[in-house]
């Protein structure tokens, strides 16, 4: 599942496309964050593009193609550089590569939904689903499934097995389930685990978010 080096770099799916923030003043220390996490992810990022985007940050030719070259052996696409000084967005033309963001661009993503996937099933151990965006489950996820999603998860059932929300950095995300006792559950970088006394099982719909830099599990309460 992708991990993400903080002090180098943030990823964050958008629908859009991934946008890449980097973060680290070294550009080798962005690209080794950058394949650390495509590493780790695979099959996760596959067949999406890329949104560079840059502050003041310089980009040499050199760079450039280092980027380019890792992205497409991950089956990724830069498909953007937004920002940067003159000299980067210089390159970036003579590459054919956008330096803004169409008004109406297609979303990166092949569901009816826009940036999010529904799955109506029941997930069984050794079962896995990624997805850039967010997931909803219609069923179970049982022990030994693993559900990761770059934005919110919500499971219409019962999550007992592994999930990951915002693993591509984003602290905001969110996890939702009509009955919460994860083996394991991740937000962003955060792991936690459910405590020993669910293991009985609760039957209160809950969601898990980070407050404070901790995970916290609350109630789950429509909105009024």
């Amino acid at each position: 599942m992708p991990v993400m080096n903080q002090q180098a770099l943030t990823l964050k799916g958008t629908p859009d496309g991934i946008v890449l923030h980097p973060i680290a003043s070294s550009w080798e220390k962005v690209l080794d964050a950058l394949k650390s996490s495509l590493d780790e992810a695979t099959g996760f990022f596959q067949g999406g593009r890329v949104i560079l985007e840059l502050k003041e940050q310089s980009l040499d030719e050199t760079e450039f193609q280092a980027l380019r070259t890792l992205l497409e052996q991950h089956n990724l696409e830069l498909w953007a550089v937004l920002g940067g000084n003159a000299a980067v967005q210089h390159i970036v033309r003579i590459h054919g590569i956008r330096t803004r963001l169409p008004a109406s661009a297609p979303k990166v993503t092949t569901q009816p939904a826009g940036n999010a996937l529904l799955v109506e099933k029941t997930l069984r151990s050794g079962q896995s689903l990624y997805f850039p965006g967010h997931i909803t489950v219609i069923g179970d996820i049982n022990p030994g499934a693993e559900v990761t999603a770059g934005g919110n998860i919500i499971v219409w059932g019962r999550i007992r097995g592994t999930v990951h929300a915002g693993a591509m950095g984003d602290i905001d995300a969110a996890i939702y389930g009509l009955v919460l006792n994860p083996a394991q559950l991740r937000i962003a970088d955060l792991i936690t685990r459910a405590p020993e006394e669910k293991q009985r099982g609760s039957t209160k719909p809950e969601r898990a978010l980070i407050r404070d830099g901790i995970i916290v599990v609350e109630p789950w309460k429509p909105r009024g």
